[in-house]
C-alpha cells in the first residue's frame, strides 16, 4: 500500500538531499534550494527563506548555507530556499541598490550627520 501523499507543508522527501535550480521571478533570476517536491510544485513549503547577498556579490555565494547550518530537507519540514540576483548597478557589479559613494566617504570621514 503506498504511502498518503503528503499535507500541504509537508514535504514527502523527508531526509531527502536538497534539490537546486534556477527560475526567474519579478524579472529577477534566483537560485532555489528544495526538496524536489516543492522544487516541483507538488508540496507546499512549510518555510520560504530569502537571503539578498551583497555589493559585488553573487546569488551563488549563499548556496552553501542550507547545508553549513544542517537543515536539510528534512529538518525543517519543507524549507524553500531563495536566492535572488541583483541587477548591475550603476557601480558596474550587483547591487540592490545604488550608493552616494561621495555621501559615505564623507560620512566615514566626518561622522554620521556631520
Amino acid at each position: 500500500r503506498p504511502p498518503p501523499p503528503p499535507r500541504a507543508g509537508q514535504s514527502a522527501a523527508a531526509g531527502a538531499p536538497l534539490q537546486a535550480e534556477k527560475r526567474a521571478y519579478f524579472g529577477y533570476e534566483c537560485s532555489l534550494m528544495g526538496p524536489a517536491d516543492v522544487l516541483s510544485g507538488h508540496a507546499t513549503p512549510r518555510l520560504i527563506v530569502v537571503f539578498l547577498h551583497g555589493l559585488g556579490a553573487s546569488s551563488s555565494d549563499f548556496a552553501s548555507v542550507p547545508s553549513l547550518l544542517g537543515l536539510g530537507a528534512g529538518t525543517v519540514g519543507s524549507t524553500l530556499w531563495v536566492f535572488p540576483q541583483a541587477p548591475i548597478g550603476a557601480m558596474m557589479m550587483p547591487a540592490w541598490w545604488t550608493l552616494d559613494v561621495m555621501q559615505w566617504m564623507g560620512a566615514s570621514h566626518n561622522g554620521p550627520g556631520a
